[in-house]
């Protein structure tokens, strides 16, 4: 299997493509990736009470905190439809957990 701990955000987006291939490339049929990236829910632009209410202080820490680090490329993150992009690439999304502060996503290799 394969790990990705919070790095996939951190590469600029015509360069994720090709770092999904390599992983595609060297898995073994049903070899298992595991990815671990911030979660988009501490990027929301205002706060709100649902978003305490659901989250409480760790929420309000790391929206906090997510609005004094500079990501370049973490909007480009967000915006992508990561699990169509995993099955574009031979991949089946087996879990696909959107919590605060991380989002995990465990994808298989079908072909």
């Amino acid at each position: 299997g394969i790990t990705a701990c919070f790095v996939l955000h951190e590469i600029p987006p015509k360069y994720r493509h090709l770092a999904i291939i390599e992983f595609h490339r060297i898995l073994k049929k049903d070899g298992i990736l595991a990815i671990a990236e911030p979660s988009a829910i501490q990027y929301q632009p205002r706060f709100k009470w649902r978003f305490f209410k659901q989250w409480g202080l760790k929420g309000i820490y790391f929206a906090g905190l997510a609005k004094f680090v500079y990501e370049p490329f973490i909007a480009s993150w967000h915006q992508e439809n990561i699990p169509h992009w995993l099955e574009n690439h031979g991949f089946t999304v087996l879990s696909d957990i959107d919590g605060c502060p991380i989002r995990t996503i465990i994808a298989k290799k079908v072909n």
